[in-house]
């Protein structure tokens, strides 16, 4: 092995880093008899920490071990994480983890606690300080209700996560208590909280390129069942479907999206997307290689695993998921194993579906390999390791539609060549009687007939599949406008509001904001009711909407009878014009019910913004100017001095 000079500087400094850790740990025993011999993380330096196997240590507990009990267990007691990832043995009751952080700057930090394994029952983080106090514990679990889990709630995350500020010169402890079913993995980072945005929005890109390739697989095979009437498309399809469910379950993405509140299945989606996989992958194999016409231990075999997944899933639910634990993984390790081997087995016999299967199949077991020795710390934890298995499941799927599309044109050639040897015989036959040459002739040109029908069939189902995905690009593009408009007044919702008024804020030199409340709503309300209080508001925002004429400005309903006029390049001036005028047209109204007009007025609040002053404080100054325009009388616009 080479010791370069880039090697021994790696060397030297591993070493300073490992002893600048080990002052801080000499440090922080002195202070506290409860850190042990668990190195100090320094989070103040990056904008995101992640936590190394020598910065944590692990303590496999009793179901009824409390913090308490945890704060009282010696040092000897806590083990070293040995692998190369986060992750403790399998444990059936709960596992701690304990490591310290510290804040060595001279600022108050904001800092993120992501713990990237959704698939854990229960989660539980407990922030302590070097004196044994309590100061924060946030729960989080599949097992838990999405409710009692609120704090870890940050956007749209696929993460468990705690939230904290630390004070300069700070130093904390950190005990995560995790339950799990398989493994209790924990790969952990300490974010700053715009750069976990950063890269939330950014594997969310990756989620939204994987999740649309294996959707759009499923969708063209499930198309293509309906035209070639061939069901290995639709198992094909379903099977894919599965395998998104399967892969939605592990991201967590299905968690915090799909079926969060939905109660039952929080918990038991991820048990059913797996069944269902090696099950229909099952009932896949066997058509799509035809192992039904076979005689031999495959088929036996197959129908075998088919059995055994349906009754697997029977019995989860029986039992309560009882089963599940113990069950799935060995058996998927069984029939993972096997179908490699049958399929390896027919590519062996000339099978040539097979081998494309093989080829498929063997690159997901070997990207769900790297994946699995991750969870048990036998592979270090990085994009390539914790996504393995998605990518496995991108490329299996692309193989095998290029191996029903290999299928189809191999059996079209056969087909064909067997049509080619008919002719050729009949031209023989046909050639030594001439009643033989009429009825070749006839024959030719009732199968010419018969191509013209299939192209023509052809032909009008790729119009009609042309047509369903102009129309899905349409619905698409439909989805994304009431995605950022509000149902009841057109205008745009508050979420779009908040994201265009933050970009303003960022890139514009000088804009303007008019916060509008419609006066005495409430009571308008009240005296005739909320139906026409909805056609009020639908009808002001279409007059505000109306008046508007600037292209930079944007109407959009802040909330109840309120509305917002961003004017992304307007001045004072404008804004203040802008909101006189919009004061007059509004109070111009005739509105109409129960056969008398009714008199409808507005409150103005403008405000001016800079770029890079925060969004909260232009909306705080608009909001004051507004609170001035009502206890002014109301039916006035007023600018935040």
């Amino acid at each position: 092995m080479s010791h370069g000079p880039e090697t021994i500087g790696i060397f030297f400094r591993r070493l300073i880093d490992s002893t600048l850790k080990s002052l801080l740990t000499i440090l922080l025993v002195l202070v506290s008899v409860n850190t042990f011999a668990t190195p100090v993380v320094e989070i103040s330096r990056d904008d995101y920490v992640r936590l190394e196997t020598t910065d944590v240590r692990y303590l496999l507990a009793e179901e009824s071990t409390t913090l308490s009990d945890v704060l009282k267990t010696t040092g000897a007691s806590w083990q070293s994480v040995n692998g190369v990832s986060i992750s403790a043995p399998v444990h059936q009751t709960p596992v701690w983890y304990r490591f310290t952080i510290t804040n060595s700057s001279n600022a108050n930090i904001q800092r993120l606690l992501e713990i990237r394994w959704i698939n854990l029952m229960e989660s539980d983080i407990y922030q302590i300080n070097t004196g044994g106090v309590l100061l924060q514990h946030t729960v989080g679990g599949l097992d838990r209700p999405p409710e009692a889990t609120g704090e870890l709630e940050h956007g749209t995350n696929i993460s468990w996560l705690q939230q904290f500020s630390l004070a300069p010169g700070e130093t904390r402890i950190v005990y995560v208590r995790l339950v799990s079913q398989f493994t209790t993995f924990m790969p952990a980072f300490i974010w700053e909280p715009d750069a976990f945005e950063q890269y939330q929005q950014q594997k969310f890109y990756w989620y939204c390129l994987a999740f649309g390739a294996l959707l759009a697989l499923a969708i063209y095979n499930l198309s293509l069942s309906v035209f070639t009437r061939d069901n290995s498309y639709l198992v094909y399809a379903i099977y894919a479907l599965s395998a998104v469910l399967y892969e939605a379950g592990t991201s967590g993405i299905g968690h915090h999206l799909i079926w969060s509140n939905w109660g039952w299945f929080r918990s038991e989606m991820f048990f059913i997307s797996v069944y269902l996989s090696f099950l229909l992958a099952a009932v896949f194999i066997r058509m799509f290689l035809k192992i039904g016409k076979r005689r031999d231990w495959i088929r036996l075999f197959t129908d075998g695993a088919i059995a055994f997944w349906a009754a697997a899933m029977a019995l989860h639910f029986i039992s309560g998921g009882v089963a599940s634990g113990w069950i799935i993984e060995p058996a998927a390790i069984i029939s993972c194993a096997a179908a490699l081997s049958i399929t390896a087995y027919m590519a062996w016999e000339g099978n040539i579906s097979a081998r494309y299967f093989t080829l498929a199949w063997g690159g997901l077991l070997a990207m769900t390999l790297v994946t699995m020795l991750m969870l048990k710390g036998y592979a270090p934890f990085n994009f390539f390791t914790e996504n393995g298995q998605l990518m496995g499941f991108v490329i299996e799927m692309l193989l095998l539609s290029f191996a029903l599309a290999e299928r189809i044109n191999r059996e079209r050639l056969a087909r064909y060549i067997a049509q080619q040897r008919a002719l050729a015989m009949e031209v023989e036959a046909n050639s030594e009687r001439e009643q033989k040459l009429l009825a070749q002739e006839e024959t030719l040109t009732l199968q010419h007939e018969i191509n013209q029908q299939l192209e023509a069939r052809v032909a009008e189902r790729t119009l009609a599949l042309e047509e369903a995905m102009k129309a899905l690009e349409k619905a698409n593009v439909e989805l994304s406008t009431v995605s950022i408009t509000d149902a009841l007044t057109q205008a745009y919702n508050r979420r779009h509001f908040d994201a265009a008024l933050k970009r303003t804020c960022n890139q514009n030199p000088e804009f303007a904001l008019i916060l509008i409340d419609i006066d005495h709503f409430k009571r308008f309300n009240d005296n005739y009711g909320h139906l026409v209080g909805d056609d009020c508001l639908r009808i002001v925002a279409a007059t505000l909407r109306s008046s508007i004429t600037d292209s930079s400005a944007m109407l959009a309903r802040y909330g109840g009878e309120e509305f917002a006029v961003l004017l992304e390049k307007g001045t004072e001036k404008e804004a203040e014009s802008l909101a006189e005028r919009l004061r007059l047209t509004i109070e111009s109204l005739r509105f109409m019910t129960s056969g008398k007009i009714v008199p409808i007025s507005i409150s103005l609040g403008v405000s001016c913004g800079q770029l890079g002053e925060k969004p909260n404080a232009v909306i705080k100054r608009a909001d004051e100017a507004l609170y001035h325009a009502k206890s002014s009388g109301r039916n006035c616009v007023r600018t935040a001095s």
